[in-house]
């Protein structure tokens, strides 16, 4: 439910802002995510497994707002080895799988360069929001999860290439998710390299 609250809201955010003229797009990105910072102390292995999307509104040809909600899965089996269990006292042995869900959900201001009709459109942001993150470990009968709130910044820089079709536009863009510690759980980080489309709507 809070998550839900938490798009509604962001939703609501853009839609008091439409005009009559503005301009608006959606991006659809498969992202790939590296962990890095205190995330390699859990787990090291490269994620495949995620999708972000991007309802934005264009005020002009230089500024624009939009609300990102996205989905990345890290998995990581490790070797049969004895690790530590609850406070420390004690140890099981076997082998562990391990698993982050990282579900973001920010708001991302950008700066474009290039102009409307330019083929070749960087631009360049910073989101601020939060993700919902969760690490879970399994091992045998055993399964243990942390999970909070992370507040966090979302640094980003891409492009937006040559038109396909129908104003849909081949999007690359690399994210750092910085997410600040809460709970047990310490600051965390990974890289996004993100590939997909951008469709641009002109309102009505």
């Amino acid at each position: 439910m809070k998550i839900n609250r938490l798009w509604g809201l962001a939703l609501g955010l853009l839609c008091a802002f439409q005009a009559h003229g503005q301009q608006y797009s959606t991006s659809i990105l498969y992202n790939v995510g590296v962990p890095v910072s205190n995330t390699t102390d859990y787990l090291k292995t490269t994620s495949f497994r995620g999708v972000s999307v991007t309802p934005r509104i264009h005020f002009n040809d230089r500024f624009s707002l939009g609300v990102t909600a996205g989905w990345n899965v890290f998995y990581e089996k490790r070797a049969p080895d004895t690790y530590p269990y609850g406070d420390g006292s004690t140890t099981l042995h076997g082998t562990q799988f391990r698993y982050i869900n990282a579900i973001p959900l920010h708001v991302s201001p950008q700066l474009h360069f290039g102009g409307a009709e330019a083929r070749f459109k960087p631009y360049v942001g910073l989101g601020v929001g939060t993700t919902y993150f969760i690490q879970n470990t399994n091992m045998g009968l055993y399964s243990f999860r942390e999970k909070e709130w992370l507040l966090g910044l979302y640094p980003e820089v891409g492009v937006v290439l040559f038109p396909l079709r129908n104003d849909w536009h081949v999007t690359v863009s690399g994210k750092y998710n910085h997410l600040f510690g809460a709970g047990e759980l310490p600051t965390q980080g990974y890289v996004g390299i993100n590939l997909g489309v951008t469709r641009y709507l002109w309102g009505r």
